[in-house]
């Protein structure tokens, strides 16, 4: 009895050791797992590529605050250079009527409506037309609204031909200008 407590002993201490042995090994295999790099080149590239565009909008970002100063002042030159509301008023009915008598096209409706723009002194002028002539007659009052010394914005076109005249376009022209209302 003595020899087989002898034998059961050994074999407990030898399944310890080899339990002991094995936690040490699958320790460092774990230790070295997770040192090694565990990315693929496939995800390297990946992130290369995205560092070389995050640094590219850094760069862009860094050159727009770089110019703000210079942007400020071309935005205060272009407020300064608008007319004042109260003597352009007259002056785009008449620069309307002017652009379209030299173009050859017959502009009505025209329908103006105010808007003053908060926080800033300027009134934006939103300006319904419509314009009839032929295609040519058309693109030649887009392009003297375009080439005026007033600025006027192009928001939308509506195209219709005339039942009577198949070469006669009717265009609805929606636009905007934009006025000082007070010295600033």
């Amino acid at each position: 009895m003595a020899r087989d407590f002898k034998f059961e002993r050994r074999t407990i201490i030898t399944g310890v050791a080899l339990l002991l042995v094995a936690d040490v090994v699958l320790g460092v295999y774990s230790w070295r797992l997770s040192k090694a790099p565990n990315t693929t080149p496939q995800s390297m590239d990946a992130e290369t590529r995205t560092l070389k565009r995050l640094k590219a909008e850094i760069e862009s970002a860094e050159k727009v605050a770089e110019k703000f100063p210079d942007t400020v002042k071309d935005c205060d030159k272009f407020e300064q250079g608008l007319p004042l509301a109260s003597s352009a008023s007259s002056s785009i009915e008449e620069e309307l009527g002017d652009v379209s008598k030299k173009a050859g096209i017959q502009l009505t409706g025209v329908v103006f409506h105010d808007k003053e723009m908060t926080g800033r002194n300027i009134t934006e002028r939103l300006m319904d037309a419509t314009v009839s002539g032929s295609y040519e007659n058309v693109v030649r009052f887009l392009n003297g609204l375009q080439k005026s010394q007033n600025f006027y914005v192009v928001d939308s076109l509506e195209l219709t031909t005339e039942a009577t005249a198949p070469n006669v376009l009717r265009v609805s022209v929606h636009m905007r200008t934009f006025f000082r209302t007070a010295s600033a």
